[in-house]
């Protein structure tokens, strides 16, 4: 964390150096050594632990500290580089994956989407470090890249999926249940989020399927846009039912939302946006899969934007469930990764969770009242937004239309 005097000293001692290289930007991360298989499940205590906030991070290979006075952050440094690297016309920039066992975290290449800059690529953390070493040594290095890229500068379309199990006596009130289908492309996306997308639509299936008529219209919906900024699930919240500020006529008739998007594992409890009555709903309902290992249902006021697509519904003030499931190895080995592939997901949790979600959902939609939610009084105040994982410019984000 540099002052600017200090980072434009090191980069003009450096300009004659850049033209026309790869350059590694960093040193060679040292990523944990603790080969300790991630756990599969989480015990009750972690679970409660984990639905109450806390979040064990991935570890870093450098302490992460606040900005000082005078000194740049993390982010103004990058910018800065990546500027400095385009104006003097480096060839590449070359990003350390910072990962242990070759794990490709491809979100991690720096200032994606944010500033116009050279080429970046992110090589596993042992690739990285071998290079470094030999550069170190003054022996020569040549690479060797083929980077192809499109670009679209008038945007993209994204598109949500939706479909529908229409309800009886109460059909104008509607049940919606969903995760995300787009995903990063180091891998192919199956614990995030082909597990989610085809867990609920197993459970719509098994609804169907049931011959039960529900009360209110059940709708199911696949986002588009999530890894990009949690867009079409923003852009159909705001399309069709508006805000707790601005609502629209379908806002008072929206019965809650149930969101599954965090890998392989069997859910295993729920945070609830909305008051103790809300969370207590989900937790009597899901109390016959004790057995299962679902534990509890926590009320949350957290009204904000980040995470998966149940933010946008509680940013909006709706009624929003996310579903907490067993790890699997989710955060530290699939997410967003290389190695997220079919081979990581475990079928007798998916099937289970199909039968959870469908329960749940079918007691929303036949229940006598509508799922408890904040009243205007009681309404938290928006809080702020969490920042998305790609940062696109806003003249490249698409619309979040609707197929059904």
């Amino acid at each position: 964390m540099p002052t600017l005097a200090e980072l434009t000293a090191y980069l003009n001692s450096m300009k004659s150096k850049v033209r026309g290289a790869a350059v590694l930007v960093g040193r060679a991360a040292t990523p944990s050594h603790d080969f300790t298989p991630a756990p599969l499940r989480r015990s009750d205590a972690e679970l409660l632990a984990f639905a109450s906030g806390a979040r064990p991070g991935r570890r870093s290979p450098e302490p992460v500290t606040p900005p000082q006075p005078g000194r740049l952050s993390p982010d103004e440094v990058d910018n800065i580089v990546a500027k400095f690297l385009l104006d003097n016309g480096a060839a590449a920039r070359i990003v350390d994956s910072g990962e242990p066992q070759e794990a490709m975290r491809v979100q991690s290449v720096n200032s994606y989407g944010e500033v116009r800059q050279v080429p970046a690529v992110m090589i596993a953390n042992a690739d990285y470090g071998r290079i470094a070493r030999v550069l170190e040594d003054d022996m020569p290095v040549q690479l060797r890249l083929n980077v192809r890229n499109r670009y679209h500068p008038q945007g993209r379309t994204n598109y949500n999926v939706l479909a529908e199990l229409p309800g009886t006596d109460k059909a104008d009130e509607v049940v919606m249940l969903g995760g995300h289908f787009d995903s990063w492309a180091a891998g192919t996306g199956a614990t995030d989020n082909a597990a989610g997308s085809a867990v609920m639509m197993e459970a719509l299936r098994l609804l169907k399927a049931s011959g039960m008529r529900p009360r209110r219209t059940i709708r199911l919906a696949l986002w588009s846009g999530e890894e990009q900024g949690i867009f079409g699930s923003q852009a159909y919240v705001a399309e069709h039912f508006g805000s707790a500020e601005h609502p629209k006529p379908d806002f008072a008739k929206f019965a809650g939302y149930v969101n599954l998007d965090s890998g392989t594992g069997i859910p295993r409890g729920a945070t609830v946006f909305g008051p103790p009555d809300a969370a207590a709903f989900v937790a009597n309902t899901m109390a016959s899969f004790r057995d299962w290992g679902f534990t509890t249902a926590i009320a949350s006021s957290a009204r904000m934007l980040g995470g998966s697509d149940n933010g946008s519904f509680a940013v909006a003030g709706l009624p929003a469930i996310g579903l907490l499931q067993d790890p699997f190895g989710y955060g530290a080995f699939t997410h967003h990764t290389n190695f997220d592939t079919y081979e990581k997901l475990y079928e007798p949790d998916l099937r289970n969770a199909a039968i959870e979600v469908a329960v749940l959902v079918y007691m929303l939609a036949t229940s006598d009242d509508a799922l408890s939610r904040f009243q205007a009084g009681a309404m938290p105040m928006p809080g702020p937004v969490s920042p998305s994982p790609a940062r696109l410019q806003p003249e490249t984000r698409g619309t979040g239309q609707d197929r059904e």
